[in-house]
């Protein structure tokens, strides 16, 4: 049996674990809070109301969608939330509840 390392348990922790730069990072948390609240006020997520919101060309939301699709945590086609995107976007309350007050506005 292979002893679990704690390296490999942080990977599966934070899936962000080894994105480059800080502001696509940042960018990724962004877009996760905005998809969560989105989808808890019952409205639909799309390309112009994430540029919109989270004020990002519409390249560099594409590089980030497709990172976050690449990390398990969307589906990009749909512009939805995985179940492990979802847990881990629940799991950031704070900044979640900042974003769904931004959707509202």
């Amino acid at each position: 049996m292979t002893p679990l390392h704690a390296g490999n348990w942080t990977y599966f922790q934070y899936p962000s674990y080894h994105w480059d730069m800080d502001s696509q990072r940042q960018l990724c948390l962004a877009i996760l809070d905005q998809l969560c609240a989105l989808a808890q006020t019952g409205r639909p997520a799309n390309l112009p109301r994430l540029v919109r919101h989270l004020e990002v060309s519409p390249g560099g939301l594409q590089s980030a969608l497709r990172q976050l699709e690449q990390e398990g945590l969307i589906d990009a086609r749909r512009l939805r939330l995985t179940l492990m995107g979802l847990a881990f976007a629940a799991s950031r309350g704070a900044a979640r509840a900042r974003a769904r007050r931004e959707v509202a506005a």
